[in-house]
C-alpha cells in the first residue's frame, strides 16, 4: 500500500478527461476506464445523458449497415470516445451542438475498415476533415487506426487546404493537422509519411510541405505549426526525429520533455534528454519534469533524471517562504509513492527551514500513512514555527482527515 500512486486517476481526469490516453502510462487505468465506457454505453437508458447513448445509436446504425457484432462494435468504438467520454464538461458541451449522425457514421467506418460504406458517406456529402463531437474527425482516425487505404480515400476527397479562421490549427486539408496527429498517435512512420505526402496531392512527387521546401519549413508558421504540434502527439522517437527533419531550426525540447515525463514515456524521456533537453524544464508550477515525475509515479524516470543532474531543489523559495517553483518532494507526497520520496531524501533535498512543511500538507491530503510518519520523523519540532502541528491538525480536521488528526495526536506528543 505505501508504493500505492494516489494521484494517478485524479491526474488522468483532471488533464481534460484521458486526452493523451494513447500516450499515457496508465498503469491498467486506461484498460479500467475503457471497460466502464463500455458498460455505460451497452446498458444507459437516461437519454439524458447523451454521449453513451448517441455511441450506442452509432454502433446499432453500423450494425443495421453492416450486419457487424453489436458488442465489439461498441467495444472498438469507445476508444476513440475515450478523450470525450470521461471528461465531466463534455456532456454540457455536447448539448451545444446539433449531432451530424452521418458523420458520426463516417468516424465509425474509418475504425472499423468498412470502405464501402464510408464511400457511399462521402458520396453524400459528409466531410472528413469535420470534426465528431464523439470521436474526432475521420480523417484523422483512419491515419490513427492505420487503414493506408481509407485514409487515401479520405484525402482523395479532401481539398490540399481549407481555411478554418484566425485561430490554429487554422486550416485543414488533405495532409492537414488531423491526419497527422492521427497518424503520430499511431507511431507508424510509414503512415506519417502517408499523411505528410498524400499520392493525390497536385504534385506527388514534390517533397515541399504546402510550398516549404523540406528541411528549411518555417517551424512558427501556419503549415510548420501543424508538423510542430504534431510531435507533442507521439511517443515514438523515430516519428519526433523525422518531423523535426522537416525544419530549418532546433526547437525547444523542454516542454515536451515535461509532457513525456507526466506522462511516462520513458523511451522520449532518454531521446529528449540525448538530444539536449534541459532538465530544469520550462518556468512553470508545472513544467520541472522531475517534479512531473514525481506527481505521477513514475520511478525509472525519475532515476534517470538525477542520473542526469536534475535538481531536486529547483524553484527555491520567495519572500513568503513557500515555494515560488516546483516543489519537487511536495510533488513525490502528493503521489504518494514513499519509494520516490526516499529517492529523493537519499538524493539529498533540502527540508531545511519551513521546506517540509508543503510535502507534509500533501501527504497529509492523500492520508499516505507511510509518508506522514517518514516526515514526522525528520521534524522533531513540528510544534513550532509556520506550519507546525496546530496548524497541521487544524488542516486535517478540517478536510476532515479522521486518520490524519489520529495519526498526528499519536506521533507529535
Amino acid at each position: 500500500m505505501d508504493d500505492m500512486c494516489y494521484s494517478q486517476p485524479v491526474n488522468l481526469l483532471g488533464d481534460r478527461g484521458l486526452s493523451r490516453w494513447y500516450m499515457r502510462r496508465g498503469y491498467g487505468s486506461r484498460e479500467l476506464w475503457h471497460s466502464y465506457l463500455v458498460r455505460r454505453v451497452q446498458k444507459e437508458t437516461n437519454s439524458d445523458i447523451r454521449r453513451f447513448c448517441d455511441i450506442r445509436e452509432v454502433a446499432e446504425c453500423v450494425n443495421r449497415e453492416t450486419g457487424a457484432d453489436l458488442a465489439t462494435t461498441i467495444g472498438v468504438l469507445c476508444w476513440p470516445a475515450l478523450k470525450y467520454a470521461t471528461d465531466p464538461r463534455s456532456e454540457s458541451e455536447l448539448r451545444k451542438v446539433t449531432r451530424n449522425t452521418e458523420l458520426d457514421l463516417l468516424c465509425a467506418a474509418a475504425c472499423l475498415n468498412l470502405l464501402p460504406l464510408a464511400k457511399r458517406l462521402l458520396r453524400d456529402g459528409i466531410r472528413p476533415t469535420d470534426k465528431s463531437f464523439l470521436f474526432s474527425s475521420p480523417i484523422r482516425l483512419a491515419a490513427w487506426f492505420g487503414d493506408a487505404e481509407m485514409l487515401q480515400v479520405f484525402q482523395a476527397r479532401t481539398p490540399d487546404r481549407i481555411d478554418l479562421g484566425p485561430w490554429q490549427p487554422n486550416w485543414t486539408g488533405k495532409a492537414g493537422p488531423d491526419s497527422i496527429q492521427g497518424a503520430v498517435i499511431r507511431g507508424d512512420l510509414d503512415m506519417v509519411r502517408l499523411a505528410i505526402y498524400p499520392p493525390s496531392r497536385t504534385m506527388p512527387n514534390d517533397t515541399h510541405y504546402y510550398g516549404e521546401p523540406f528541411g528549411h519549413v518555417d517551424r512558427h508558421g501556419d503549415s510548420g505549426y501543424a508538423l510542430h504540434n504534431a510531435q507533442c502527439y507521439t511517443r515514438s522517437p523515430e516519428v519526433h526525429k523525422y518531423l523535426e527533419s522537416f525544419f530549418s531550426t532546433t526547437g525547444k525540447l523542454e516542454y515536451e520533455l515535461a509532457l513525456h515525463c507526466r506522462l511516462g514515456n520513458l523511451e522520449m524521456v532518454q531521446y529528449l534528454l540525448d538530444a539536449g533537453a534541459d532538465t530544469r524544464g520550462i518556468c512553470s508550477r508545472y513544467g520541472n519534469p522531475l517534479a512531473e515525475a514525481c506527481r505521477n509515479c513514475h520511478q525509472d524516470i525519475v532515476e534517470i533524471l538525477l542520473e542526469r543532474g536534475a535538481d531536486a531543489n529547483y524553484g527555491g523559495e520567495g519572500p513568503n517562504g513557500r515555494n515560488q517553483g516546483a516543489n519537487v518532494l511536495a510533488s513525490a507526497a502528493a503521489g504518494g509513492c514513499i519509494t520516490i520520496v526516499r529517492k529523493l531524501l537519499d538524493h539529498g533535498v533540502d527540508i531545511s527551514g519551513t521546506r517540509l512543511y508543503e510535502p507534509l500538507r500533501r501527504a497529509i491530503r492523500i492520508e499516505h500513512t507511510g509518508i506522514v510518519r517518514l516526515f514526522l520523523g525528520l521534524v522533531p519540532d513540528l510544534r513550532y514555527g509556520r506550519g507546525g502541528y496546530s496548524y497541521l491538525l487544524k488542516f486535517a480536521a478540517k478536510q476532515g482527515l479522521d486518520s490524519m488528526v489520529e495519526l498526528l495526536e499519536q506521533e507529535v506528543q
